[in-house]
């Protein structure tokens, strides 16, 4: 079984309790949920939360939700609730605050993890107007020998790129990735991926050619989605 799994924290630093903001008629995360929902290679889509709050928000729209205990990270919880899954071979980490995820991203991630031996698949998109300079957009350009390389301040040396918030994982794969303690990269990029490269995981990176939305973290990205959710 395929599962996509959303983590959902209640609490952020730039825009408070976001994934219950609710102006465009439904909280942030059932947009979340619904996009994901259209992917064709996802045969459950699960919120795994520690927020008794966010558990009744999606309770009316979720079939399955998991209630986990307090992680430092998305993928740590996205493990937890995977635990409860004996039948997972492939599991998908799909950022809750991303509203506008293309499902046929979430599908390329599957039939990439099927197509070969990598542990865990992610993808890049071309880099925004104020990507470069902006910490916030965690960026990443491939080394030679295929193993990528992530960060939030550029070398301007090299070409680099947009990380989409999805992490691809084999089931086993992910259940270790977490297992294993901080690095000191990850530490000071605040970036969990750098671990993994560390020890050594298989990666595959798919590139898309499209601009993406990226996640909703401040109030001014949470405004813009509600404006085009309303002009549809």
């Amino acid at each position: 079984m395929i599962y996509g799994i959303i983590p959902a924290r209640l609490e952020s630093s730039r825009l408070h309790r976001k994934l219950l903001l609710d102006e465009t008629g439904k909280p942030l995360i059932q947009h979340t949920w619904e996009a994901a929902n259209l992917a064709e290679m996802l045969d459950e889509v699960i919120v795994a939360t520690d927020s008794a709050e966010i558990a009744d928000a999606v309770k009316p729209f979720v079939g399955i939700y998991a209630i986990t205990g307090e992680h430092a990270s998305g993928s740590e919880r996205c493990a937890e609730a995977a635990m409860n899954l004996p039948d997972a071979t492939v599991i998908i980490n799909i950022q809750g605050d991303e509203p506008e995820i293309n499902p046929d991203h979430i599908d390329a991630v599957v039939q990439r993890l099927i197509d070969t031996n990598a542990d865990i698949v992610t993808l890049t998109a071309p880099l925004r107007p104020g990507d470069l300079d902006n910490p916030s957009v965690v960026k990443v350009r491939m080394r030679p020998g295929g193993q990528p390389d992530f960060c939030r301040t550029i070398n301007p040396r090299y070409s680099w790129r947009h990380h989409i918030g999805i992490y691809g994982f084999r089931a086993d794969a992910l259940q270790r990735a977490v297992s294993l303690p901080q690095t000191d990269a990850e530490k000071e990029q605040r970036l969990e991926q750098l671990r993994w490269i560390e020890a050594g995981f298989r990666w595959d990176v798919l590139q898309v050619h499209e601009l993406v939305t990226g996640g909703i973290d401040t109030p001014d990205d949470y405004r813009r989605f509600v404006e085009r959710v309303r002009n549809g």
